[in-house]
């Protein structure tokens, strides 16, 4: 998702402890040897949306202050 796209509506104010919840339920992990393509696309996209909402939490602390 681009980051200059003006369309997109604003992200409601992100809790820190979703964000913790999020990464205890969809931990940042290594694919296993035994995981098929389509296992280790979708734990990756898991923790694409999951680095997103951080990110966003990040630029919303830093309009606080």
């Amino acid at each position: 998702m681009p980051e200059d796209n003006k369309d997109l509506k604003p992200i409601p104010p992100i809790d820190k402890s979703l964000l913790q919840a999020l990464d205890d339920l969809f931990p940042e992990q290594s694919a296993e040897v035994d995981w098929n393509m389509n296992h280790v696309m979708f734990k990756a996209g898991q923790r694409s949306v999951i680095r997103f909402l951080h990110s966003k939490y990040n630029q919303q602390q830093e309009e606080i202050q």
